[in-house]
């Protein structure tokens, strides 16, 4: 069979799994409407959308989503946005990694958010916002709650117990748990 198809609905949903036997664990497809768009055909009939280009001499791939979640025209509408940064010389993955990284949840925002308003029925609200203000925001505020790590918590307990007593350091590290 050929591998650059003028990928359609229905074709893609006749497609066959990637036999067993084959050298390789995923069958791509080209789209001949849009240089660089894939269709991969896995082994348990999954398919998904990969762009596939070259940016500053390296050769690199960009996942667009799984089928049927994402349908052929927005497959092939986000490859040619992916082709437009290119034409522009940026890297399409790095932007979108600077984009979910911007619209990240920082602990900040939580704190304000979620937690502040579920503090507000303790007794200990004010200990609570002085903690937050002096300690907490201070050291881990702008951090995004995915790059929060274990190893700069328990730094930063370290710290706190030298400075301060364990007792406060300890009440630091719970209200941050």
């Amino acid at each position: 069979m050929k591998r650059q198809l003028r990928l359609t609905k229905k074709l893609i949903d006749s497609l066959p799994p990637c036999p067993p036997d084959a050298a390789t664990r995923e069958i791509e497809y080209s789209d001949a409407e849009v240089a660089g768009l894939r269709l991969v055909v896995n082994r348990l009939g999954r398919k998904g959308w990969l762009y596939r280009y070259s940016h500053a001499g390296a050769k690199r791939s960009m996942k667009l989503g799984d089928y049927p979640v994402v349908e052929i025209a927005e497959a092939r509408l986000k490859a040619m946005e992916a082709r437009a940064m290119l034409a522009r010389g940026q890297d399409p993955q790095e932007a979108r990694q600077q984009a979910q990284e911007a619209k990240a949840m920082t602990l900040a925002r939580f704190f304000e958010q979620e937690y502040l308003p579920h503090a507000q029925s303790l007794r200990s609200v004010r200990d609570v916002k002085g903690r937050w203000l002096h300690h907490l925001k201070p050291a881990f505020g702008d951090t995004p709650l995915t790059q929060l790590r274990t190893q700069d918590i328990q730094r930063f307990h370290e710290r706190k117990k030298v400075e301060l007593c364990a007792a406060t350091a300890n009440r630091l590290l719970a209200q941050l748990k």
